[in-house]
């Protein structure tokens, strides 16, 4: 698992960059995966992932941003971080521990996401991204990481207001 290391506790862990993107319409986009270990269990999550050693995590969000979704923009454009969040969860047979830092970016209209800049693991892992709503967020039968998401989208769908959220997952 490229950037993930081992922790003296034994978790696997690693620091990622995500981005909470929120159109005009407040809708929020977001990515569908799963874990090949356990083809049955599905979730959604922001769009981000590992920070390459050397990376700041605004590079790393710009650069999984324009990987998972073809989008690219300059890092000045994204606000944050805005949210703090530390993810305990299980990938790929084991314990995982992802600390993570979020950005906020505005669009003025959902787009079209495209898949060509998805890694090998991506591609073993997501199965598309959406655009929903707060209530379509909070009405899914999987799980939404991280679970908050609806409620801070509604918070900033125009503005952030200054405010780094500090969240802490210890569920899986």
């Amino acid at each position: 698992m490229n950037e993930w290391k081992q922790g003296e506790d034994g978790i696997w862990t690693r620091h990622a960059a995500r981005i909470i993107i929120i159109s005009r319409s407040n809708h929020t986009l977001v990515m569908e995966g799963h874990d090949k270990d356990e083809p049955g269990r599905h979730w959604l999550f922001t769009v981000g992932g590992g920070i390459m050693t050397g990376e700041t995590p605004t590079a790393a969000a710009v650069r999984e941003l324009t990987e998972e979704v073809g989008m690219r923009v300059p890092q000045t454009q994204l606000v944050g971080p805005v949210v703090r969040r530390v993810g305990i969860f299980d990938f790929k047979a084991r314990t995982c521990r992802q600390y993570e830092q979020f950005f906020l970016l505005h669009v003025d209209a959902p787009f079209t996401p495209k898949e060509e800049g998805w890694t090998e693991t991506e591609s073993n892992v997501l199965d598309g991204a959406k655009w929903l709503t707060p209530t379509e967020l909070r009405n899914q039968k999987i799980a939404v990481y991280p679970p908050e998401l609806p409620d801070l989208v509604e918070k900033w769908s125009k503005t952030w207001d200054g405010e780094v959220v500090i969240l802490e997952d210890t569920g899986r």
